[in-house]
């Protein structure tokens, strides 16, 4: 039986901030401008806010190699299905963890939103 491991070769890592890594084929400028709107269209406030919008950024980009590490593994000579199960668990299991987050993040944004905001006078 095979592994993910011994059927596609790993790739070379580069980090990105502390926020992420790219792997071979990932333009780190496509990285950035993604991370840029994803993070605009959150709207962390704060460094927990920003905290949990990074990781769902970053697991949102993971998410999106799926698709090309399912196309390796169909085309790989000795691929099992027991490496696309595998493949399929890890993404079920990187949505569940971006899904949680998100989820945090909105709370948190919710209850920022709904403290009242208070003005001061000036005399």
């Amino acid at each position: 039986m095979s592994t993910i491991e011994e059927t596609i070769p790993p790739p070379r890592i580069r980090s990105i901030g502390s926020w992420a890594a790219l792997i071979d084929g990932e333009d780190s400028a496509e990285f950035l401008d993604f991370r840029e709107r994803m993070l605009r269209a959150l709207d962390p406030s704060g460094a927990q806010e920003t905290a949990l919008a990074e990781i769902v950024v970053a697991g949102r980009w993971r998410l999106g190699r799926i698709p090309v590490l399912e196309a390796r593994l169909l085309t790989a000579p000795n691929a099992t299905v027991a490496d696309l199960s595998q493949l399929s668990l890890y993404e079920l299991r990187l949505t569940r963890v971006v899904s949680q987050e998100r989820a945090v993040l909105s709370q948190l944004q919710a209850a920022r939103r709904a403290r009242p905001v208070v003005h001061f006078l000036q005399r």
